[in-house]
């Protein structure tokens, strides 16, 4: 997956789609929210990446438990998919309101869509099911609270 994920980033460097707005990628947000895992949305969150690695304006935490899956054989589009979905997260509040990016936003983006694609995919995170777990058990803001706070 960490081959996935360099091999992702490096080429959404490479294939620049120009400087977006942050308008238009507050709207390709919008979009991609509608039907978050359609691989129609994979051109936006691209898009999205992009965005993210080229602005100045945020400092976006990206930690390895947030795209590592247990089965390495994972398509990238699935990669595209997880990682565009926490930065979604991430961006929507910090674009809307102009505050600070919350990693504990793109957190709840992407176990929302993880569990999408746990159904349509068959892919397996230990950290997303750790959360799943503590969604059940009533725990789960504790572990936004650690991301926002400590890391």
């Amino acid at each position: 997956m960490k081959k996935i994920l360099l091999f992702l980033l490096l080429s959404v460097s490479i294939l620049s789609f120009g400087t977006e707005s942050k308008q238009s990628i507050l709207k390709l947000i919008k979009d991609v929210e509608k039907n978050p895992a359609a691989e129609s949305s994979i051109s936006k969150y691209e898009k999205i990446i992009d965005f993210s690695i080229e602005t100045e304006d945020f400092e976006i935490k990206l930690y390895p438990e947030f795209i590592s899956l247990e089965n390495d054989n994972t398509d990238q589009n699935t990669g595209k998919i997880l990682l565009g979905s926490y930065l979604a997260g991430v961006l929507k509040n910090s674009l809307e309101k102009n505050t600070m990016p919350k990693t504990s936003d793109g957190i709840k983006q992407e176990l929302k869509v993880y569990k999408i694609l746990k159904k349509n995919r068959n892919i397996k995170s230990v950290f997303f099911e750790e959360l799943i777990n503590a969604e059940k058990a009533g725990t789960i803001s504790s572990v936004y609270e650690d991301y926002d706070k400590n890391k």
